[in-house]
Parts: structure tokens; sequence; C-alpha cells
């Protein structure tokens, strides 16, 4: 049995019976004792001569999060612990194996990081790169060369696998895991010995495969105000406020949308549409999404299903002022927080936290004032003086209402 004390590799030994009188022998007949004598003869009985050398373990544990952002970087991916026994080892090669739907392209690339400060955490500050990233793989392996990293037989020897993410070509719900995936993915020669121990029974590697990662999108919003100065009481589709949304990596699917609003009990109902002609304004031809007329509180919700692609996309907020609204009230609307929009991502599955600025409340609001109308008689006679009939015109020179008359009367 080999001692497995740190200093035992690059030892050389061989056992042997080097003369007669080793050998101990008494005839069983005349009970005579003939070591040291002729009657004993050797023949090669000396081995070969044998040199130690150590062992190494290499054991990893997970690092990557469920799912990772597109444009996410020092992602720690790995952990890999190398314990030496025997003598120490210098690491020259490692292959790390990309399993999984993704592709080069969407791994932006692959480092290797030595735990400089040994606490066992990835600390992009602190921590060492050991050589450059690596962004191609062959076969979906990344291969490390160019670089020496020594386990010794005590202390810590910890690398750690970092990924980053592509920010412009990476596809929403791939997903990777990183391993090493065999003991010939190693290239390790003892320090004493100079054995190479890759893909030998020398080495062992446990769990050194990290769990599945899914890759998701992102999007983010900015709003723009479209409140008029002006608008009568009952008038409808009072443009308010545009949301666009930018999205990239994949399609999200939109559920919900949350809208402040300013002085509620001003405003009838609230509607939302799609800015088909992508102008950036409400128009007719938008498409409506969904309506809302009953408010919790201050807050109108609008659910919907929507999907919007990858790229922009743009949301307009109406109101329908109430016809009893007083006159000299201002309407406005915002979205409160991230948390008042949901969205899942198309091909991921999973949600997808708009950034921005929060509350979204672009500069402006409406005054309502109470419904004025003009009225003009068509007559060809100057004065009244007999039954006959008249026309009236009645215009409300800013757009479109929703009111009552209850009384004409004429002087």
């Amino acid at each position: 049995n080999i001692s497995g004390a740190a200093t035992s590799g690059g030892k050389t030994f061989n056992l042997s019976v080097k003369n007669t009188e080793d050998v101990g022998v008494i005839t069983a007949t005349t009970a005579t004792n003939i070591s040291s004598t002729t009657n004993i003869t050797l023949t090669t009985t000396e081995s070969n001569t044998l040199e130690i050398h150590g062992t190494l373990a290499v054991r990893g544990s997970n690092l990557a999060n469920a799912s990772i952002q597109i444009n996410e970087r020092n992602i720690g991916i790995l952990r890999l612990n190398f314990t030496a026994s025997g003598e120490s080892f210098n690491l020259t090669v490692l292959d790390i194996t990309r399993k999984g739907t993704a592709t080069d392209v969407d791994i932006f690339n692959v480092s290797l990081y030595n735990d400089t400060n040994a606490n066992g955490i990835f600390d992009p500050a602190t921590d060492t790169q050991l050589r450059i990233p690596l962004n191609a793989t062959t076969a979906s392996k990344y291969t490390f060369t160019g670089f020496q990293y020594n386990v010794s037989t005590s202390g810590v020897n910890t690398l750690f696998v970092v990924a980053d993410i592509n920010g412009t070509s990476s596809t929403g719900g791939k997903r990777f895991n990183l391993s090493i995936n065999g003991t010939e993915d190693v290239e390790a020669v003892g320090v004493g010995s100079a054995e190479n121990v890759t893909a030998s029974t020398n080495m062992t590697l446990t769990t050194t495969e990290s769990n599945t990662a899914v890759i998701f999108g992102t999007i983010s919003a900015v709003g723009a105000d479209l409140t008029p100065p002006l608008a009568d009481d009952g008038q409808l589709s009072v443009a308010i406020v545009n949301l666009t949304f930018t999205v990239t990596g994949e399609a999200a699917n939109t559920s919900q949308l949350n809208v402040s609003l300013v002085n509620d009990t001003a405003i009838a109902g609230a509607n939302l549409y799609n800015d088909t002609d992508g102008n950036g304004n409400f128009s007719t031809g938008d498409t409506l999404l969904a309506t809302d007329a009953s408010f919790t509180g201050n807050v109108s919700t609008f659910d919907f299903n929507f999907s919007m692609p990858v790229g922009t996309t743009t949301f307009i907020v109406t109101y329908n002022i109430s016809p009893s609204a007083a006159g000299g009230t201002r309407v406005d609307g915002s979205i409160a927080n991230a948390g008042n929009i949901t969205i899942v991502g198309g091909s991921s599955g999973q949600t997808l936290t708009v950034s921005g600025t929060f509350p979204i409340n672009p500069t402006g609001d409406t005054l309502v004032r109470d419904l004025s109308a003009t009225a003009t008689v068509n007559t060809t006679a100057v004065t009244i003086s007999s039954i006959r009939s008249y026309e009236f015109t009645i215009s409300n020179p800013s757009g479109g209402f929703q009111d009552t008359i209850n009384q004409v009367i004429i002087d």
C-alpha cells in the first residue's frame, strides 16, 4: 500500500530478496537450517523499479441560475474544486462541453477564473482570469490551452467556469449547461513524477456538470404624452399616453396592463389600443385591445392577450370623459411600476420584467371643460311673424362628445 503523503509523488522503489541469508529455511525431516548455504539458489528475485505518482480528484458544483437574461455578463456556471494527493499537478488543458439547444451565437464567450481570494465565491473584480475567453467551440467544446494552473496538495484549488450571454444574436428559449465530460478533458501532469493522469483511473470526476439554464429575452418601455390641452365633458377617445415597448430575443406575450388614473371620477371609461399604423398617435384605424369602465380605486386594469414581436410595439391609452365631469377637472394617466405590466417570454416561458424609468408619467394633462355649443338659425325672414320651420346647427369644436341637450331657449 502506497502512502498518501504529499511528498510521495516522484519517489521510486523496487522490492527484492538480495541474498540467501534473507531466506530462513529449515528442512522438515532433518531440521537443518539451510539459510546462507548453497542449498538455496536465488533467480531474478528483484522487481522492476516503480515510480510513485499522485492522484487528482475533481469535484464540481452548480452555480447557474435556472434562467439567464440575454446580454447578462460574468455569470458563474460551474465551480470546480481540484484535490491533489501524493504530489502537486500542473493543469495545462481543460475542455468544457456545452450541451442543450444553445449554440455559439447564443453564448458570447466562456471564461476560466482562479478563485484568487479562496472564498469559494466567484468575484469578477478580484478573481483572476486564466486566459482570454473563448467564443467558439469545436464539436460544442471550449478548449482552454496556453495556461498552467498548479494544483497543490494543500489549500484551496478552485476554478470557476463563467459565461457571457450574447446581446444581439441570442434567442430566448435556448437552453444550455456546461460540464467536464470525462477525464480525457483534463490534461494534468504530476509535478514530481511527470506522470500524465489524463484519461486514467488516477483521476476522478464528481458532479462536474452544471444545471441547465434557459436564456430569456428583455423588454423595456418608454412613454410619450398625448393629452390635448382641453376636452369636453362627455368627449370620447381622448388620447392620454402612448407606451412604446422594445423587445429583444423572443416575442413577449402580454396579458395585463394597469394604468393609474388622475381624477378617475371624471373618467367614464378607459381604452387600450395597439398603434396599428405606427404613427405614435391615436387614429381611428388603431386596433382596440381592451376596455375598462369599472375602476379599482384609481387604477384601470386592462386584461387582454397580445404577442409583441421582437422589435418595437406601441400601445395607446384613451379616456372617455364622463358627461357629468366638472369643468376645470384635470385628467391624466401613468404606469406606476414594472409590476403593473404582466409579460411572459414567448419561447422561454419566463416572466419578463419591464425595464425603464418608473413611474412612466410623461409631462402633460388635459383640462376638462363644460360642453359649450353654438347655434345658428337659418331663416329667410328678418323677424319671426308666423309659425314656420327653422334649422339649428349645434357644433362642438373640440371633437366628438357624449352629452344631452336639455333645453333650447329662443329669445
